[in-house]
């Protein structure tokens, strides 16, 4: 048996808002590919949509990858409900450890822009993302959950 014992003020409290596209690479030191949050067995699941959007399949990375405020490092800083006892700055998008491809550190709730143009880069960041043509989306039907 599990037992939720989260009280935080988590999106996942709050099934009709919107979830914005991220990855909670943010706060982790590991590279972050997928995040997946779901239940496991979905009882009474009333329709809801996923969606995805791959880094590799984004048409706006090589733009945000090239531009120099993606090295820069951002403030993160959660609330005290997140448990998370200090700020972190980590680079938006940066090469992988080993490889030359692209990866992203990304989410849009608590950064910290430190002037306009670190928070005009972010929001633009955010509607890229947002708004890309090849996000992939699944519709959930009552009682499913599948992975594609």
């Amino acid at each position: 048996m599990v037992k939720n014992v989260d009280n935080s003020d988590s999106y996942l409290r709050q099934p009709h808002r919107v979830m914005e596209l991220h990855n909670d690479g943010t706060y982790v030191e590991e590279q972050t590919d997928y995040v997946l949050m779901m239940k496991i067995d979905e009882q009474n699941m009333q329709g809801g949509n996923s969606l995805l959007l791959h880094l590799d399949d984004w048409e706006h990375l090589d733009e945000f990858f090239r531009d120099p405020l993606a090295r820069r490092p951002m403030r993160w800083a959660a609330p005290p409900s997140k448990n998370v006892q200090q700020g972190c700055f980590p680079p938006g998008v940066r090469r992988r450890f080993a490889g030359p491809r692209p990866v992203m550190r990304y989410i849009d709730q608590f950064v910290q822009p430190k002037d306009f143009e670190e928070g005009t880069w972010l929001s633009r960041l955010s509607d890229a993302l947002e708004t890309s043509k090849n996000i992939l989306s699944h519709t959930g039907a009552g009682g499913q959950i599948s992975a594609h």
